[in-house]
């Protein structure tokens, strides 16, 4: 199984790196959380002067917070895109990998036939031959 587990990782994180409409949501939510993260903080901190040259005690701290609530908020957005785009590299990833295997059918299976001249059994005398799902 840990083969298994390889393949199926590395397909998974190929087709989450390479989905160029995940890399725009990520940009896109990125650039837009960290211009809200920073207009947060430049209006924190001009709501902080009292007067010329005099600052209240601990604005710069309150404006971090606001500014990394801000940030974080945003961010939250990417939650549905993450889930979206791994999900459809799973699903693809998986898919892929189970149709990428060989049947072979042993011998000593029961087997069924129709024909015409009517319904017939028995079973499997050697390995069959191998096979693919499409």
């Amino acid at each position: 199984m840990p083969l298994i587990s390889a393949i199926l990782k590395t397909d998974i994180k190929t087709r989450i790196s390479t989905d160029p409409a995940f890399a725009k949501d990520l940009y896109d939510i990125t650039f837009k959380a960290m211009d809200k993260f920073q207009t947060a903080q430049k209006i924190a901190v001009q709501g902080a002067f009292l007067a010329p040259g005099m600052i209240q005690s601990g604005s710069f701290t309150a404006a971090k917070k606001i500014a990394a609530l801000a940030y974080a908020k945003e961010m939250v957005k990417l939650q549905p895109a993450i889930a979206d785009t791994v999900s459809k590299a799973v699903s693809a990833s998986v898919n892929t990998f189970v149709k990428s295997a060989t049947i072979i059918t042993p011998p000593g299976q029961l087997v069924v036939t129709v024909t015409p001249t009517g319904p017939g059994s028995g079973s499997t005398t050697s390995p069959s031959s191998p096979a693919q799902i499409i």
